[in-house]
C-alpha cells in the first residue's frame, strides 16, 4: 500500500479533524481514509448512480409538482 503525506493542512480543516475523531473515536489516519475510498473508491459511473437516484417518495412528490407542466393549453395551440 502507498504511503502519504499530508502537508499544509489548513487549520480549520485540521480543527475539525481533531473534533471528528474525539466524538467517533477513530483516528484521524481512519477519518481520511474514509473520506478518500468515499470520494474515490468507487468508479465515477457507480458513484453518479448513488447520487442520481431517488426514493419512491421522492420520485412521486416531483412527478407531483411538475404535473401542471404537462398539460396542454389547447388555446394556445389553435
Amino acid at each position: 500500500m502507498r504511503q502519504l503525506t499530508i502537508r499544509k493542512v489548513p487549520a480549520k480543516i485540521g480543527k475539525r479533524l481533531d473534533r471528528v475523531s474525539r466524538e467517533t473515536g477513530k483516528s484521524i489516519n481512519t477519518l481520511v481514509l474514509e473520506l478518500l475510498q468515499k470520494e474515490f473508491g468507487q468508479d465515477r459511473v457507480a458513484r453518479s448512480r448513488s447520487y442520481a437516484t431517488w426514493t419512491e417518495g421522492e420520485a412521486r412528490e416531483f412527478e407531483e409538482s411538475i404535473a401542471d407542466l404537462r398539460k396542454v393549453d389547447e388555446a394556445m395551440w389553435r
